[in-house]
């Protein structure tokens, strides 16, 4: 027997924003463009919230439901692109947030929108070489900061964490495999010094070289052969660019409706990035019955893409799973578009506030 989840624990902003109130301002797009996105709303960081907040908040609650002792965490991987340091890393913040021991391996890793799949991995890969009996993987990001107003992200970029511990086992899902296909396909990124992140072009972004391709090729490689039919699967927890790209990715790739609804979040929700493919595989194991299998997909801009296979255990009914991702997602407060500008500091005038009058 392998690796498996021990716990999982969601965090994500109770402000949101509907985009009509953003296309009311900028008048950018026509709205039914907008709307063809499948995004309603999406979330607003507050003023204490970031990334290294919302990523603490999640490996609570993951941690929580393990039911662990936190002693037995050998090592804590933090997957984001929005670290709010360029050198300090975010990863020892949280081990010191969480309580962990100090002679634990720490560490960030940026790897686009998959970072949070890939600390999934890695922390898997400690866990199953021996060096720790249990670890956690954190996938944690703030994207709606790091648009600039007026931009076409600005109506699906959001923010949000999920934390997943993993340890020896099955928990309550055994992780059976997983594979990566990596590309250098640059149709998102940020430059260094810069806040807001750019498109390489619509050249990138709607011709399916990259969300689609990158996808297609990790599926083939985790199911190689074609060992499992679509229909081996209960679930498909998929990244999620927007409301429209995990139906039409999902069913390219063999996938129903009804095995991506149950894990589909991004409409009231919009784009968490590196959390985004982990807060779907939250929500799919938030209703999961023991002996479903899931198939977990990432995406990351200029990344790649993770692709993992999962098998529930009977452990998993015997465990709390509230509040759910559903829960988290109808708790919130609507946001009116200056509120949001204040909230998220888009128009400061110095890098770093001192003072209220800055």
């Amino acid at each position: 027997m392998g690796s498996g989840v021990l716990g999982y624990g969601v965090a994500i902003p109770r402000r949101r924003i509907r985009i009509e109130e953003i296309n009311d301002v900028w008048k950018n797009m026509p709205l039914q463009a907008v709307k063809g996105r499948k995004v309603k709303e999406r979330g607003v960081l507050g003023p204490d919230e970031d990334t290294v907040t919302l990523g603490a908040d999640a490996a609570q609650k993951a941690m929580k439901m393990s039911g662990l002792d936190r002693e037995k965490i050998g090592a804590l991987i933090l997957g984001t692109q929005t670290s709010p340091y360029h050198t300090r890393p975010a990863a020892s913040m949280l081990v010191d947030i969480l309580g962990l021991r100090n002679d634990v391996f720490a560490t960030d890793i940026q790897f686009s929108g998959k970072s949070g799949t890939s600390a999934l991995l890695i922390a898997l890969a400690y866990v199953n070489s021996g060096m720790a009996e249990a670890a956690i993987a954190i996938g944690s990001d703030t994207l709606s900061y790091h648009v600039s107003p007026g931009d076409s992200q600005e109506y699906v970029a959001s923010s949000g964490a999920c934390a997943m511990v993993v340890g020896r086992g099955a928990g309550i899902a055994e992780i059976e495999k997983s594979a990566s296909y990596t590309t250098d396909t640059p149709d998102y990124f940020r430059l260094d010094g810069e806040r807001y992140i750019r498109s390489g072009g619509s050249a990138m972004t709607n011709t399916g070289v990259g969300l689609q391709e990158n996808m297609l090729g990790a599926w083939k490689s985790v199911n190689g052969n074609k060992a499992y039919a679509p229909d081996s699967f209960r679930y498909l927890a998929i990244q999620q660019e927007d409301g429209k790209a995990p139906f039409q990715v999902g069913q390219m790739l063999g996938f129903s409706k009804e095995q991506i609804t149950p894990g589909f979040f991004s409409d009231f929700l919009g784009d968490c990035g590196s959390a985004s493919a982990l807060i779907s595989l939250a929500k799919v194991l938030d209703g999961a019955a023991p002996d479903e299998r899931i198939a977990a997909i990432s995406y990351g801009s200029g990344a790649g893409s993770d692709a993992l296979i999962l098998k529930t255990t009977s452990k998993i009914g015997k465990i709390y799973r509230k509040p759910s991702v559903s829960d988290l997602i109808s708790r919130k407060t609507m946001v009116d578009y200056s509120t949001y500008i204040k909230l998220e500091r888009k128009y400061d005038t110095h890098e770093r506030k001192t003072s209220t009058f800055d």
